[in-house]
């Protein structure tokens, strides 16, 4: 089925060829180093790292560029995976969908302008009227409304994981792949948000913050998102398959006992035992079985990758201290 198109998916998230986005990516990092070398001079501008704040707004755009087209994939993903659980007719699956998916275009507009709000507010006390002001005005405009815009349309779809989750679902516990791509997709904000704290560590830190108590308060909670984002994200999938998985064992648990107090009466009275002995033998075996079942829409290969995001900006500081 066909989603419903945001302002933003568009004209950001739309799927476009790489070139053309790193031809934008690099255009907008060349406009920053001939602008500060032409108020700096080129030593300068590097010696006294005055490209950290000339670069810091094109290497955002340049990131939410690239990883934007990513976030409307993954809604596809899940809703395509999800549909043969749900029971719901289709003409509902896909009202429901198109209704927890819809992003009123007029509050994207209202970001965008909290952002170039923002950013005229932080500009217009720092510099002096000129066309210095007005290349930095157009790029921290640029970076917050693009910011503004990005967080917004991600919170509009809050709600989308939730409510799917509370329709009547049929679950397979030992097979939950359709509910990976939930996990993929907390992964994709994880990643996110750990590349903006190494783009932030790169930019923004330089090497004698790293040393302050501050900074490590501040740091260490930020470095600890990433985690926190991808398993939040599957909360409300992981609630619902641990809630199937205690209604089935109570199944199994049920005749197990049943079986093992006629196995006790004829073991008391001297009757064969075979055929009880096997029932309940084979229960507790799927019993077992069902209790390894995961209940968390993840894989090995997405764990590894969120350590790898989470040792990231670490190996930044690292780099960035030598």
């Amino acid at each position: 089925m066909d989603l419903p198109s945001s302002l933003f998916d568009s004209y950001i998230g739309r799927k476009r060829p790489l070139a053309f986005i790193l031809i934008i990516c690099l255009a907008l990092f060349v406009l920053a180093l001939l602008v500060g070398i032409w108020e700096f001079g080129f030593n300068e501008f590097f010696s006294e790292q005055h490209w950290r704040n000339y670069f810091l707004s094109p290497a955002i755009i340049s990131y939410l560029l690239l990883v934007s087209p990513r976030f409307s994939q993954t809604d596809q993903v899940i809703v395509e995976s999800l549909r043969p659980l749900v029971k719901l007719e289709k003409e509902k699956y896909e009202a429901l969908v198109r209704e927890l998916l819809y992003v009123n275009p007029i509050k994207e507009l209202a970001a965008i302008l909290v952002g170039i709000i923002f950013a005229f507010i932080t500009v217009i006390t720092s510099f002096e009227i000129g066309w210095l002001l007005i290349y930095v005005f157009i790029m921290s405009a640029l970076t917050y409304s693009l910011l503004s815009w990005v967080i917004y349309v991600n919170i509009s779809s809050f709600n989308f994981i939730p409510t799917l989750m509370h329709q009547p679902l049929e679950i397979n516990l030992f097979d939950i792949s359709p509910f990976t791509s939930i996990g993929r997709q907390g992964l994709l904000l994880s990643l996110v948000f750990a590349g903006g704290i190494t783009l932030s560590m790169i930019f923004v830190f330089d090497a004698a913050v790293f040393q302050t108590l501050q900074f490590w308060l501040i740091y260490i909670p930020l470095g600890l998102c990433p985690a926190i984002i991808f398993f939040s994200n599957m909360i409300p999938t992981h609630q619902v398959i641990s809630q199937a998985k205690t209604r089935e064992l109570e199944k199994v648990e049920k005749p197990v006992i049943k079986l093992s107090r006629q196995l006790l009466e004829s073991v008391q009275k001297g009757e064969s035992t075979s055929g009880l002995a096997a029932e309940i033998n084979a229960l507790n075996v799927f019993k077992k079985e069902l209790k390894k079942a995961p209940t968390w829409p993840y894989d090995f290969s997405m764990l590894r990758t969120l350590f790898f995001s989470i040792l990231l900006p670490g190996l930044v500081i690292i780099l960035k201290s030598i």
